[in-house]
């Protein structure tokens, strides 16, 4: 509805809508305070656990373990072998000991084809877990040396 004015201008109505800019603002720092708010609302279950002792395990899971030297030549037991010679040797021993894990003794300066050529075989004879053993840090060398029992 327009009205005219003394000086030849027209005058509009007010408009009846609503201002939604203080809305808006408490809504966003409504948004702020929950934000801040929500983590200092989780709660907590305090439980209290069974107490247990533990022992180290006594029994040591079985192993095989071979020694590759620094020229790639394969030992099994200390003696010997050849390398196509292995795959057949783990396949015998893990039929007698079950899920035997393999450890690998290998030289320093072993090429690593013939560390992967070791654990390749023994993929192929069924041996899931390996290990390698280094010497401790702070040691002179790589030279170990195996004690056997008789």
């Amino acid at each position: 509805m327009e009205t005219r004015t003394g000086f030849g201008g027209f005058h509009h109505a007010p408009r009846q809508e609503i201002n939604l800019v203080p809305f808006i603002d408490i809504l966003l720092v409504l948004v702020v305070v929950f934000m801040v708010a929500s983590p200092m609302l989780t709660h907590a279950v305090r439980v209290e656990l069974p107490r247990a002792s533990s022992h180290p395990e006594s029994e040591v899971p079985a192993s095989l373990s071979i020694e590759i030297l620094a020229d790639g030549s394969v030992l099994w037991e200390g003696q010997a072998i050849a390398t196509g010679e292995l795959e057949e040797r783990i396949r015998s021993a893990s039929i007698r000991t079950p899920d035997p894990a393999l450890r690998i003794l290998a030289d320093s300066r072993t090429e690593y084809v013939h560390v992967a050529q070791a654990m390749s075989a023994a993929a192929k004879a069924g041996i899931a877990r390996f290990s390698f053993s280094t010497s401790p840090s702070g040691t002179t060398g790589g030279d170990y040396v195996i004690f056997r029992h008789p």
